[in-house]
């Protein structure tokens, strides 16, 4: 292949309405393109956020500093393959925010999108304030991208978070202070979302859209799609070039067929996938209601680790390069009885053989009730617990892929991830925010737990992830002062 042919992308299998882009293949690539893909790897960033806040007690680091000198505590022992990825930053507020020593209420709608925009929002209607770091972020980096960036996530609707705009509690990303980009939940809708952009023409060409309805009718698998041009290919290969290739196309019809299962089981339906809207497709978990059923079909730790499959599959094949990524929305009376109970003491924990039991509150209102319960709440830990396990299972999956530009390089270490929470736990504070930073393309710390003896500003640690992370040529944020340099390698 010459160098008129080869792109910087991932080349691409193409078929009727699909196009699968390719993990890098030696047999494709070309020294000249490689080095310079290599001086200006692609970045990456992901917005993961979980609701509620955490069980203090089981929460921080013992020690601080780099590598042995610091351990992950009892919630964040499921980083431990992870750790030399991790930076855990402690003594992390948003009290600037509404005025040194005010902790608002309603606190939820008040905590949670505000979390990423660093602004004061109207909870009343849908105004925050000001757009969220991952879409300034997306503004400098996500041009490039069939997506500038995406918003999905697991979600569990009350039909009346705090009593605000439900927008303040549903969405982390807003692209404008009255645009909320509502998160979309139904795997089989993000599946082939992605899929349908890869083809010639894109998602918005009328033949693709066509020919996506039905695979969908027909329940025809994309690989049906480009089966001859991967035989084609195959034959062009190396030996370890069709190895990777078969492995490839596995992956994908092990998430295709997964992600169906879980679009199924949110829409009721067996053929059909549409997109959710927040008053019918969302499953609701109010108060009072602690018996409700799932629906048929649905597991929420299969929703989620398949949206870990396509938070992968978004960035390894360059999709997108910014994705934000809800847990639970913010005010989540969801109950998570899939899980079962882990005892906790000190720096680790036991699991029993026991379902997630509830406490007090807990019973009537499921994850609201146990985040009021307190910091030493063994429920409460357990739902903390499983939220890091998701983000440790999205680190496995991005440490594994290899970037395409032959590097050696994984899409883990060209992405920056942060993984937190809006409030502290069951005070439902703005100071000691659970924050972990994973990856940090170099920039930033890792293996390494930042303990600050003074308060630092959220949004200088935005500032400092927009300036040093992704070079972006910002002075302010929010209410921002300026970087936080012990963020920074």
């Amino acid at each position: 292949m010459n160098s008129k042919t080869w792109t910087s992308r991932r080349n691409v299998l193409r078929g009727l309405g699909v196009g699968l882009a390719l993990p890098w293949l030696e047999s494709l690539s070309i020294p000249e393109a490689h080095a310079a893909s290599v001086a200006s790897p692609t970045k990456r960033y992901l917005l993961m956020y979980f609701s509620c806040g955490v069980a203090r007690a089981f929460w921080p680091p013992k020690g601080a500093g780099a590598g042995s000198a610091w351990q992950l505590s009892a919630l964040l022992e499921p980083l431990a393959p992870y750790k030399k990825y991790v930076q855990v930053v402690s003594n992390i507020g948003q009290e600037a925010l509404y005025n040194a020593g005010v902790n608002p209420n309603p606190s939820h709608s008040q905590y949670c999108a505000p979390s990423f925009s660093c602004t004061v929002p109207d909870v009343s209607r849908p105004i925050l304030g000001g757009p969220t770091v991952d879409q300034v972020i997306a503004q400098s980096i996500g041009g490039t991208s069939a997506f500038k960036s995406l918003q999905v996530g697991c979600s569990t609707m009350n039909s009346n978070p705090d009593g605000r705009h439900p927008s303040m509690t549903r969405s982390i990303s807003w692209s404008a202070s009255d645009v909320p980009l509502y998160k979309e939940v139904d795997p089989q809708k993000i599946f082939d979302s992605l899929i349908t952009q890869l083809a010639p023409g894109g998602s918005t060409s009328p033949a693709n859209q066509a020919l996506a309805q039905l695979r969908k009718d027909r329940d025809i698998s994309v690989l049906d799609f480009v089966n001859d041009e991967a035989t084609s290919l195959r034959a062009k290969l190396s030996v370890s070039d069709r190895r990777r290739l078969d492995q490839f196309l596995s992956s994908v019809q092990d998430i295709e067929s997964r992600a169906k299962l879980q679009g199924t089981a949110m829409t009721g339906t067996t053929k059909t996938y549409t997109r959710p809207t927040l008053s019918a497709s969302y499953t609701e978990r109010k108060p009072g209601s602690a018996l409700l059923a799932e629906p048929a079909g649905y597991n929420r730790n299969d929703h989620a680790e398949v949206m870990n499959d396509l938070i992968t599959m978004a960035f390894e094949t360059n999709l997108t390069r910014v994705i934000s990524h809800m847990l639970d929305d913010a005010r989540s009376e969801y109950h998570y009885k899939f899980l079962k109970q882990r005892n906790f003491s000190g720096m680790t924990s036991t699991q029993i053989d026991a379902p997630l039991t509830t406490v007090q509150q807990g019973d009537l209102l499921g994850y609201h009730g146990l985040s009021h319960d307190g910091d030493n709440n063994n429920g409460f830990a357990t739902v903390n617990r499983w939220f890091v396990e998701k983000l440790a299972s999205l680190m496995d999956r991005l440490s594994k892929s290899q970037e395409s530009d032959g590097s050696g390089k994984s899409v883990l270490d060209n992405t920056i991830i942060l993984f937190m929470s809006g409030m502290q736990g069951s005070s439902h504070q703005l100071t000691k925010l659970p924050v972990v930073i994973a990856g940090g393309g170099g920039v930033l710390k890792a293996d390494y737990h930042n303990n600050f003896p003074d308060q630092v500003p959220l949004a200088d640690v935005h500032l400092t992830i927009m300036q040093k992370g992704f070079g972006m040529d910002i002075a302010k944020f929010g209410y921002s002062k300026g970087i936080v340099p012990e963020l920074l390698v």
